[in-house]
């Protein structure tokens, strides 16, 4: 995901599959100001054999198009790019801790789970059935401010139709910034 800072008048993702060449993955006009490159599934995001790169430019409402972001590569963590849109723009300050609910939900077999860190915390994301049971755990460790998205599957996993439960907690190493939690509903 990518946040856009100032008015734009095109983002363009571009990404490249290791050993390839860098081809346009979207090109986001308007007011959007975030994607999720819904054509990268990982089954384990710790064991991903796919390494993709993403380089990301913008043309500001002038027609000034930036130079690319260094090359980013995702291997299983949130991932997020902040462009700027001219000389005088500020950057986009994340102000608030948050926890979106589940897309798509119900899901089967896979679901996205989105969520924004003001600050840099400990963070870990974990699944739990209605019983308490630890399903998955999608992040455990030291994340950066930012947008950060985590897709969640039940491939090779026993689970039962039904509602399971997804909580995010966000400490800076001494007390807790944020903890968050919410439903989400397998179907099968």
């Amino acid at each position: 995901m990518f946040i856009v800072v100032g008015t734009l008048k095109s983002i363009e993702g571009i990404k490249m599959k290791a050993g390839t060449y860098y081809m346009v993955a979207k090109t986001i006009s308007g007011s959007s100001t975030s994607w999720i490159d819904a054509d990268v599934t990982l089954v384990n995001p710790r064991q991903t054999h796919t390494n993709y790169l993403y380089k990301i430019s913008a043309v500001d409402a002038g027609s000034k198009e930036s130079s690319t972001t260094t090359p980013i590569e995702y291997s299983g963590t949130g991932i997020m790019w902040k462009i700027s849109s001219g000389e005088n723009s500020e950057e986009l300050k994340i102000k608030e801790f948050n926890l979106s609910q589940n897309y798509p939900n119900p899901f089967n077999p896979s679901t996205a789970i989105n969520y924004q860190l003001a600050s840099k915390g400990f963070v870990t994301l974990k699944i739990y059935d209605v019983l308490g049971n630890e399903v998955d755990v999608l992040a455990n460790g030291w994340q950066e401010s930012g947008n950060y998205s985590f897709q969640f599957t039940t491939n090779g996993k026993q689970l039962a139709s039904g509602m399971y439960i997804y909580r995010l907690q966000a400490t800076n190493g001494v007390r807790e910034l944020f903890s968050a939690t919410k439903r989400m509903l397998l179907i099968k």
